[in-house]
């Protein structure tokens, strides 16, 4: 019978069943034993080799720090928080591959591992801002720390930290906050969007701002990069390492798009297969992020392994006093060199023997560290004392 007749004797239509509550006919799948699809391969696999590359990096860091015997300061604890949630993400990725069965159609995935997926993704996209906030303050600490006494330059500096951290908590209000009741942040149904409003649009604009924030801590350095008492070589060697940001601004800009893409009702009703494209490039942007944030700590570590000129030339000089920083920075910076013979002479690019670019970076830190009346001479090739 399709229907069934009440007492009062008005015939009522049963209701269609909902074909996604309903199992297929070979049954629903098993998370733990069914074989990885293509799309959470597609998911699991570049992430999880940007993660190893993030270990490395982060290995490679901590080594350098040693090297140099320098204390560590904001950008280097900010960056290791930022590893801290990047790998919560992954272990999220992983959770909805094997136990959630990310990949496969939803008709052919269980209720109880959709919601899996829906609530496991809810927490990875809060740890994704988290993880980008520190990933930014940690690079904007770095650069404030080359550039401390330019006293504009650090007014913008902290303009963008003060963003960092308003997007930060923005976002973290925004997730908490947005459904009521709180359930509805990982139910997929026809109420959502009564219970949440536009969730899409909410993505959508943390991705837009993030996007923008990446961009402008990307060009914020190369003006007065270009402004440093160094070689152009040099200048150009770093500038490449900071430019290196771009990748990061790309993986930003195209999570974007799949932002809109996912936000449509049609990827909506498939969720857990076109949610793959933005967890992935959610993930490569933390990842990415990493190691551009400790691609320049990373060369006095690099420089033991592998022995490569252009890591020598983008050593950054970290421990220097403030009155160096100023004389390095400010007006007097030419009539600070030309005071000290030895300094110019051993930072000149007159005559750039492979020997004699090695020993400028190898001792630029030592000496701005330590007053010019100090400067080692040992193995520099010559025995002669700086005049005074």
């Amino acid at each position: 019978m399709s229907g069934t007749t009440p007492p009062g004797g008005v015939a009522t239509t049963a209701a269609p069943p909902n074909p996604l509550m309903s199992p297929p006919p070979g049954g629903w799948i098993d998370p733990s034993k069914a074989l990885l699809q293509q799309r959470a391969v597609l998911l699991v696999g570049p992430v999880t080799a940007f993660y190893i590359l993030d270990l490395v990096a982060l290995a490679l860091r901590v080594w350098a720090r040693r090297i140099k015997k320098v204390p560590w300061r904001l950008n280097d604890y900010a960056v290791f928080v930022a590893a801290i949630f990047g790998t919560g993400y992954f272990a999220i990725c992983w959770l909805t591959v094997t136990r959630g069965g990310l990949g496969y159609p939803i008709t052919e995935v269980a209720p109880s591992d959709r919601l899996v997926i829906r609530k496991a993704f809810f927490v990875a996209w809060l740890l994704q801002s988290w993880a980008n906030s520190f990933v930014r303050l940690s690079i904007l600490d770095f650069i404030l720390q080359i550039f401390s006494r330019v006293k504009q330059f650090r007014f913008a500096i902290y303009f963008f930290e003060a963003a960092a951290v308003a997007y930060l908590v923005a976002c973290t209000i925004a997730w908490l906050a947005t459904c009521r009741p709180f359930r509805f942040n990982w139910e997929l149904g026809a109420d959502v969007p009564r219970h949440c409003g536009n969730l899409g649009l909410k993505f959508l604009l943390s991705a837009i701002f993030n996007l923008v924030l990446d961009v402008c801590i990307l060009i914020l350095p190369m003006p007065m990069l270009w402004t440093l008492p160094m070689s152009t070589r040099k200048k150009i060697a770093i500038s490449l390492v900071f430019g290196l940001g771009i990748f990061v601004c790309f993986a930003t800009a195209w999570r974007t798009y799949h932002v809109v893409k996912f936000s449509t009702p049609a990827s909506q009703l498939n969720f857990t297969v076109t949610i793959v494209e933005d967890a992935l490039w959610s993930g490569l942007e933390i990842t990415l992020g990493i190691i551009n944030a400790c691609l320049p700590v990373i060369p006095p570590a690099v420089n033991r392994i592998f022995n490569i000129p252009f890591f020598r030339l983008i050593n950054f000089p970290e421990n220097r006093s403030p009155k160096d920083n100023k004389m390095l920075f400010g007006p007097a910076a030419s009539s600070y060199y030309s005071r000290f013979p030895a300094w110019t002479r051993l930072i000149s690019t007159k005559d750039e023997s492979k020997t004699g670019a090695s020993r400028e970076v190898e001792y630029a830190v030592d000496i701005e560290s330590e007053s010019v009346h100090h400067i080692p001479m040992q193995d520099m090739g010559s025995t002669a004392k700086p005049t005074t």
